[in-house]
């Protein structure tokens, strides 16, 4: 192979190496903003969900009527992925999160 092919395919080489390492850590960065950013949004959701329901006398009754009729007119904008079922979780999720954070504060 004359030199400047083995040139050429080393520099091709290197090239790839750096877009490659570009693209995933722009994947990686896409990722960490995209978890915060949902993040906080059901951290939001969960909040105002907390607000609502701690207004009505009938809390529990009342919560649960509030989750399902959120979980439907949601759903219908944005998909399955606020179901009745996920927004119970993610309030799990969050419930737990806090007490862990709380924990870690107090300590």
């Amino acid at each position: 192979m004359n030199p400047a092919k083995r040139s050429s395919i080393a520099n091709y080489e290197g090239l790839l190496a750096d877009v490659v390492d570009v693209i995933a850590n722009a994947r990686r960065a896409a990722a960490r903003v995209v978890n915060s950013t949902m993040t906080t949004t059901y951290w939001f959701i969960r909040r105002r969900i907390i607000e609502e329901e701690q207004r009505g006398s009938a809390r529990a009754d009342y919560g649960e009527q509030l989750v399902k009729r959120l979980a439907l007119d949601l759903s219908k904008r944005f998909g399955r992925r606020f179901s009745k079922r996920n927004l119970w979780q993610i309030e799990g999720f969050l419930s737990r999160l806090a007490a862990a954070v709380d924990n870690v504060c107090k300590d």
